[in-house]
């Protein structure tokens, strides 16, 4: 979490040139700004994220692979995908429309997470 803290740190505060160094077009200024748009925004969930990676992989590592599998299932294709849809088209946020719903998808990701690791059924799990 200190790593990816201080990772998110310099991608929001200074995140051209690493976007910049996968594009080589002049002309790609669009791709280069939404580039920059998205790394900002996600940058900011990198706490976030890293807590929601130990907690599943937890709960994984201790023999409950099912659980993990319903968690990703449920933000990523339940949450995140139609959100994003939403975002993007209804609401008319274009690309932050999909970097927002990619952070709130985390963020119930990471709470889910720590949810059903603090109510610690996995410890019964059988292995």
């Amino acid at each position: 979490m200190i790593l990816l803290g201080l990772v998110s740190i310099v991608f929001i505060a200074a995140p051209e040139p690493f976007i910049g160094f996968f594009i080589k077009d002049p002309g790609a200024v669009m791709v280069l700004e939404n580039g920059i748009t998205c790394l900002r925004v996600i940058s900011f969930g990198f706490l976030v994220y890293a807590m929601g990676m130990v907690m599943v992989q937890s709960i994984n590592g201790a023999g409950d692979t099912a659980t993990p599998i319903w968690i990703n299932f449920i933000a990523f294709w339940l949450i995140e995908i139609p959100l994003a849809y939403l975002l993007t088209n209804v609401a008319d946020l274009q690309i932050r429309g999909v970097c927002y719903a990619i952070l709130f998808a985390e963020t119930t990701f990471t709470l889910t997470a720590m949810f059903i690791f603090r109510r610690g059924r996995w410890k019964l799990k059988l292995v």
